[in-house]
């Protein structure tokens, strides 16, 4: 994402110059007026949103998922300890886990979320245990790795 804001800035920038000099160098002159320019994300690449199903357990704060893939969306609210599942395609809820706890079985912070779907393992980064823990979907415990 940083690289995209890089050619955004160059782009920008290229097309506010007045002329190249003979050493090569691109002059831009601030004085000068130049016509405002709206940019549109669309017009760069193929950008779709979808909206998140919510209600009270499916509440989102805000941030990014930390799980993405072609078929679900993953976020961690730390507040409640609750892992919300979306499915990518229409932000429908899938499913959540909630083993917020001191206990076995259980993370105080999840650090980290990443999903085998191929076998069902949600594997979330226990920040205090130090390890993964494994659940499957229904939020029982499989076993740690670590």
């Amino acid at each position: 994402m940083k690289n995209c804001f890089f050619v955004l800035l160059a782009i920008v920038a290229f097309s506010a110059c007045s002329q190249v000099e003979k050493g090569g160098l691109i002059q831009i002159d601030l004085e000068k007026d130049y016509p405002s320019r709206e940019f549109v994300l669309q017009d760069l690449w193929k950008v779709k949103y979808v909206p998140m199903e919510t209600d009270s357990v499916y509440l989102l704060g805000g941030g990014h998922p930390w799980y993405a893939s072609d078929n679900l969306l993953g976020f961690v609210d730390n507040r409640t300890g609750s892992l919300l599942f979306f499915d990518a395609k229409t932000g429908d809820k899938s499913f959540h886990i909630n083993r917020k706890g001191g206990g076995p079985g259980e993370y105080v912070g999840a650090g980290a979320i990443v999903m085998d779907e191929a076998k069902d393992e949600v594997f979330v980064w226990s920040i205090y245990g130090g390890a993964f823990l494994v659940y499957d979907k229904n939020g029982n415990k499989l076993y740690n790795k670590v």
